[in-house]
């Protein structure tokens, strides 16, 4: 098992609840999820970012992307998991568990994303774009099965 199999073999409860709780706070509203980010700290909107990235990434790929419409590019693919993610645990939790209920385009899901929120808050506040994807992708390669496990280890994990 490759380190994309170890991330995609888990399910929503790999998320941390702080992160499920933020997004259903915001009640997919990204206005309402910014004034909400604007208040944490860098590392918990960097922790809410990457765990944004990693239930998205989840659903990049078999069996989900099978219900996507065909010739729907990677670029639509990611916009409609980011959607999926931006619409809650609850929502999310039913896709990933009953596959076939994944929205087949953009059109089918009626949502705005979260995906750039804490990196435009974090841009904002270091005054440059963060590299978060680049922190994802060493997440990614690391051991660590949840994101919250891995910024625990570097000693950054505010939330549980």
């Amino acid at each position: 098992m490759d380190a994309d199999d170890k991330h995609t073999l888990l399910d929503p409860t790999d998320m941390s609840q702080w992160f499920w709780d933020t997004i259903d706070y915001a009640r997919e509203n990204p206005s309402e999820l910014h004034t909400i980010l604007n208040d944490t700290s860098d590392a918990q909107l960097r922790q809410f970012a990457l765990e944004f990235y990693d239930a998205a990434s989840r659903l990049q790929a078999e069996p989900f992307t099978d219900y996507i419409a065909p010739g729907t590019s990677e670029d639509g693919i990611e916009h409609i998991s980011w959607r999926v993610v931006s619409k809650g645990k609850e929502f999310y939790s039913n896709v990933w568990f009953h596959p076939e209920t994944m929205p087949q385009s953009m059109k089918a899901i009626d949502s705005p994303s979260f995906y750039a929120v804490a990196q435009d808050i974090l841009d904002k506040r270091l005054g440059e774009w963060p590299d978060v994807w680049e922190e994802f992708e060493d997440y990614l390669s690391s051991s660590y099965h949840r994101v919250s496990d891995y910024l625990a280890a570097k000693g950054e994990n505010n939330n549980s």
